[in-house]
């Protein structure tokens, strides 16, 4: 007889009724005797429950339904007592899992998909153990039709993807999946970053192949997302199975840990293989790499098949990934380590829209030596009683030296500027600290030090191969050479290349001399056969 693992949702609202459920093992060939099963709360016994086994081999669960009236984080330990039976071996007999209680009422994903596909059945599958989320699906069946999904009114999302930010402001992560270029336009791209950036909203971009499409490169979503896109498909022929491999770092994070009596390396290491994946060239500074693939070489090491980095007041991730849902769906997979993971990953992108402080940046152009302006706001919430202003810290860092420091007094609602001077380029944080020295709000804004001649040259990378391609000359994105040295390879690669196709020699005899001979013979017996009226 084991208990295999208790299951909760991760984080759920005030005075919501929400299951602990229990997955039990047994095996056995006799009748076993009833037994207890115990439920805890904070070390506390909250629910108990006389359990009726029965004999034969069976995994089965049992819930407990609870409901929590104050914020916090709970843990419940799920634990049964042995019964007397003789020869009767318990494997594990309690396990734990935590939950996270909060006041908010409801949060709400948008899932995009530019045809239909099986990711947006698994992943609401996936959410339905957490009743605080909810999901929204927008898929593009035709040209000029659209198919909705769990709306709230008959109205919303009526003319497709949302126009406006009032339109885009109910939810708290954007899904793109299957999505090509021609499907987003570039309005919408700019909703989106405003979406991210403004408002603290989640970005997830997730495909293969065809939605890490190379005419990405240059666009706005790009400049949203964690890593950069690759200019071709990739090398030919590694598109066979391979296997889902997580960093060091995200083994350790707490987006990848999926249950309490088992090590994180252990579970993600039984996942099924994957057949098709996106290629991407390389992380942007500041992106946390998740998942690497364990063959594909990219410009910098090992191709990315998962990132995340943030992008103003929010967070922007991307699985590069085709038919994740294959996980769920595969014999030696469990469940509800899919389902745990897409709850984790949501709430993950979604956990920057709840900061109490939102940090924007005015419409500047971002370079050295120059004078960044910063607003910070609060947000009014329902708990703000009238009063005096709050103080708080802003504190601005580079790398790991702080280069502004101010204190600001903040009225909910009201916004306050300042400005503070970025020396040189790089990636800077700037962080909010109310008087207790906690972090109510933080964002990262990146300088980048470029020529304003070249600003366009870089969107049009498409254009500039054209060109090297008819000189013989090479043209490639900053990104896809980050080093000298693989900057001389490449230019060696072409030199090389132009070695091999080198032109035949030309015959003895042809040359200028010889084609001025020609042109003069034949001029003189044109002029001959004017004369003499030969035709």
């Amino acid at each position: 007889l084991s208990l295999r693992l208790v299951d909760a949702p991760t984080s759920i609202p005030t005075n919501t009724l929400f299951r602990v459920s229990a997955e039990l093992e047994m095996a056995s060939e006799e009748e076993l005797p009833p037994f207890d099963l115990v439920l805890m709360r904070d070390g506390l016994v909250a629910q108990k429950r006389l359990i009726q086994p029965g004999k034969g081999t069976r995994v089965w669960l049992e819930s407990f339904q609870v409901s929590e009236p104050a914020e916090g984080v709970r843990q419940y330990t799920v634990q049964f007592l042995p019964p007397t039976a003789p020869g009767l071996k318990c494997a594990n007999s309690i396990a734990s899992t935590t939950v996270q209680v909060s006041s908010e009422k409801e949060l709400r994903i948008l899932y995009v998909q530019g045809a239909l596909t099986w990711d947006y059945k698994f992943a609401a599958w996936a959410l339905k153990g957490d009743p605080s989320v909810r999901l929204t699906g927008l898929t593009r069946t035709s040209r000029q039709s659209i198919f909705r999904q769990n709306v709230e009114t008959s109205d919303e999302l009526l003319r497709g993807f949302p126009t406006t930010m009032d339109e885009i402001a109910p939810f708290r992560v954007v899904v793109l999946a299957n999505l090509s270029p021609a499907d987003l336009a570039p309005a919408q791209q700019e909703l989106l970053a405003r979406f991210c950036g403004e408002l603290g909203g989640g970005v997830l971009m997730i495909g293969g192949p065809a939605t890490f499409n190379p005419a990405w490169q240059g666009s706005r979503l790009e400049q949203v997302l964690p890593v950069t896109f690759a200019s071709s498909a990739g090398v030919q022929g590694l598109d066979r199975p391979f296997n889902w491999r997580p960093t060091e770092e995200a083994l350790r994070h707490p987006l990848f840990q999926l249950a309490g009596d088992r090590s994180s390396r252990e579970i993600w290491s039984r996942l099924p293989p994957f057949l098709q994946y996106g290629r991407v060239n390389a992380p942007k500074p500041g992106a946390m790499i998740w998942v690497e693939h364990p063959e594909d070489e990219g410009p910098v090491g090992k191709r990315i098949l998962m990132a995340s980095q943030r992008f103003g007041a929010g967070v922007s991730a991307v699985i590069c990934v085709q038919n994740f849902w294959r996980w769920r769906l595969a014999r030696e997979s469990e469940t509800q380590y899919f389902d745990r993971f897409w709850r984790q990953l949501l709430r993950f992108l979604s956990e920057p829209s709840r900061q109490e402080i939102v940090i924007q940046l005015a419409d500047q152009e971002l370079r050295p030596e120059a004078d960044v302006r910063v607003t910070v706001e609060k947000k009014p919430l329902p708990s703000d009683l009238p009063g005096p202003p709050q103080r708080f810290l802003l504190k601005i860092a580079e790398t790991e030296r702080n280069v502004f420091e101010q204190s600001l007094e903040l009225t909910p609602g009201r916004p306050v500027e300042t400005s503070f001077r970025a020396d040189k380029a790089g990636l800077y944080r700037i962080t909010v600290m109310d008087a207790q020295k906690k972090v109510v709000g933080s964002r990262s804004v990146e300088i980048r030090d470029f020529n304003v001649e070249f600003a366009q040259t870089a969107r049009n990378m498409e254009t500039l191969r054209q060109w090297a391609s008819l000189s013989g000359g090479l043209a490639f994105a900053v990104e896809d050479c980050p080093s000298g040295a693989s900057l001389v390879a490449r230019i060696r690669e072409k030199v090389e290349e132009a070695r091999r196709f080198r032109p035949l020699r030309q015959p003895a005899g042809v040359n200028v001399w010889t084609l001025l001979l020609v042109a003069g013979a034949l001029a003189g017996e044109w002029t001959l056969r004017k004369r003499w009226n030969l035709r």
